[in-house]
């Protein structure tokens, strides 16, 4: 009695999760989401309505899609300050717009490290926090523990860290809230 959730993880998101959610949950601050199949539209109707200030996909072995990246960009509360996307796969055209257009105060921005991309990342990144003034941490998951940026990385790596963004890797030992 009294109780107001506050932190829920799902580990599965199926449309009678999102009915029941929408009617019965409403004052969570921290959302973590595993992302493992197709989102349906209600999340994204519900998350709108919410005041989230940490929201967190994880372990999703599935590539991000440009519908992902347009929904959550529509749905995004405005009151978000940390978000974390563990895609397998991302699309950085659709990071970069999302980027762009984010009207929440991200401070902390988390993605899956991924040696193939890295290069496409760093460059979306450093373009989009120009944008984004309130972005303080960047930071890589799986990133290996002696990564070292290679001389193409670098100047994005520089470009992002005179914004006043910190780049945090594993080898950094510091950790975003459950991610």
């Amino acid at each position: 009695t009294g109780h107001t959730l506050r932190r829920l993880t799902l580990d599965v998101i199926t449309l009678e999760t999102m009915v029941a959610a929408s009617q019965y949950i409403q004052d969570i601050i921290y959302l973590r989401v595993s992302v493992n199949f197709e989102i349906p539209s209600t999340f994204f109707l519900w998350i709108k309505k919410l005041k989230l200030v940490h929201l967190i996909f994880y372990k999703s072995f599935i590539s991000c899609t440009k519908t992902f990246m347009n929904d959550l960009r529509m749905s995004l509360p405005p009151t978000v300050t940390e978000l974390g996307m563990d895609f397998y796969n991302p699309i950085t055209i659709e990071l970069s717009n999302f980027m762009q257009s984010c009207v929440a105060p991200l401070r902390s921005l988390v993605l899956r490290y991924n040696s193939e991309h890295n290069d496409l990342y760093l460059k979306v990144l450093s373009v989009s926090v120009l944008t984004m003034k309130t972005l303080k941490t960047l930071y890589f998951t799986n990133s290996p523990h002696n990564l070292i940026w290679r001389d193409t990385q670098k100047q994005y790596v520089n470009a992002i860290k005179e914004n006043g963004v910190e780049i945090l890797t594993k080898r950094d030992k510091v950790y975003i809230r459950d991610v």
